[in-house]
């Protein structure tokens, strides 16, 4: 016996019914399209869509719309695949860094230092001992290790811990502020330290490999590995009167200032000296350009004679109708414009003027603070350099002496003996 169905539930069935069959035709429609994607999808790694190319450089459809004499054959774009010669396999990137950081870690050492403070912190304590610690290496057979002037100002005793374990006493030969470096001889008594040779900055390129090593929070030796993310970087306007600090991702924590950023082949290419960013993440390092400098100085006189021209500065852009002067430039340019000349120093003796533009120094061409800090950082107290100047519109030569900066606090003593 059949059950009856009204029209009611006739009209409910038949509903459903329709349904079912719009959910089968949706599924076999996407069946057909996701087909029809594979194909053409093998296709085009195949380089057979020929279609495509025949297709971007048909007629436009609308008469009006310009038209194109652009004719593609084959793909827009390339898949050139790198040369398995060129890849590095990682076990042996790893053994590499690895034996670099055994190779380098006899000659990394951790400082210690003891102060004295008088009188700074009131009458309640007229006398209080204060301890530091930083990084260094040596670079000398005979027990010369660099660190930063920072790592060992106001210490009245210096102690490194060599990567044997080994504690030996340091003196202080020269430390130079503004550079942030300083020089130590240990009196360990040995005939022979372990070195790191040095290497070269001036040919540095950004994205190169470079390790970090150092004393991290007191632990000792602790490595890093990073790039180089910039060259010639000028925080606060102040390259340190080293032409440009080397900016690194590299970690440089706690105790890592005065150690080694060291490139792929082992060479100092810079000191760890500060980190700066709102999350102090940025790593800044001293190029061992500049270190090569000013370490003799400090071996030999204890002190670097830092020299100046005797002027202050500004950064503007340049005016368009001088751009003419410089031999790279664009819509605009920045160049240095002089706001002071200090009187009785080389900058005053040769007439330089308050609104003249520094185009050159020597061969250099002048841009920035950078620029004439690497231009004239080198020379000796003494030594002149060419400056070409623009005045009112005018293209001037002036020739300044180098003379010493004024020393605005008690000059380190040398304390070799």
């Amino acid at each position: 016996m059949c059950k009856r169905v009204g029209p009611a539930r006739m009209i409910f069935r038949t509903k459903i019914g329709q349904r079912d069959r719009m959910r089968t035709s949706m599924r076999l429609l996407l069946a057909l399209t996701l087909s029809s994607s594979f194909v053409l999808a093998g296709a085009f790694l195949r380089g057979e869509a020929s279609w495509f190319s025949r297709a971007v450089s048909a007629e436009p459809a609308d008469p009006a719309a310009p038209r194109s004499d652009l004719v593609i054959e084959g793909k827009l774009w390339s898949e050139v695949a790198p040369s398995p010669a060129s890849g590095v396999a990682l076990t042996d990137l790893s053994d590499s860094m690895a034996n670099l950081v055994s190779r380098v870690s006899p000659a990394l050492v951790a400082i210690a230092t003891r102060s004295k403070l008088s009188g700074e912190l009131g009458a309640e304590h007229p006398e209080v001992e204060t301890s530091g610690e930083g990084s260094g290496f040596i670079i000398h057979r005979s027990g010369l290790v660099v660190t930063n002037s920072h790592v060992i100002e106001r210490a009245s005793a210096v102690e490194v811990m060599l990567a044997s374990g080994e504690r030996v006493n340091a003196k202080i030969l020269g430390s130079d502020r503004r550079s942030d470096l300083a020089l130590l001889e240990l009196t360990g008594g040995r005939r022979s330290y372990p070195v790191i040779p040095l290497g070269s900055s001036s040919d540095l390129r950004m994205g190169e490999i470079v390790l970090s090593c150092g004393n991290t929070f007191g632990l000792g030796t602790s490595i890093g590995l990073g790039i180089l993310s910039g060259l010639k970087r000028n925080p606060g306007g102040d390259a340190g009167g080293v032409g440009g600090y080397l900016q690194t991702d590299a970690k440089i924590k706690p105790g890592n200032s005065g150690g080694p950023l060291l490139n792929s082949r082992g060479e100092v290419v810079g000191i760890a000296s500060a980190v700066t960013g709102p999350r102090l993440d940025i790593g800044l390092a001293i190029p061992i350009d500049a270190a090569k400098t000013v370490l003799p100085f400090l071996y030999d006189r204890g002190y670097f004679p830092n020299g100046y021209l005797g002027i202050k500065l500004t950064t503007e852009r340049v005016p368009s109708a001088q751009l003419r002067f410089f031999t790279k430039n664009g819509s605009s340019v920045d160049a240095l414009r002089i706001t002071e000349v200090i009187r009785g120093t080389g900058a005053d003796r040769a007439n330089l003027k308050p609104d003249d533009l520094i185009i050159r120094a020597g061969s250099r061409e002048i841009r920035t603070v950078v620029d004439l800090q690497e231009a004239v950082g080198r020379l000796v107290v003494g030594e002149s350099v060419m400056l070409a100047l623009l005045r009112k519109g005018v293209l001037i030569e002036k020739t300044v002496e180098i003379a010493e900066i004024p020393e605005s606090s008690e000059r380190p003593r040398r304390r070799r003996e």
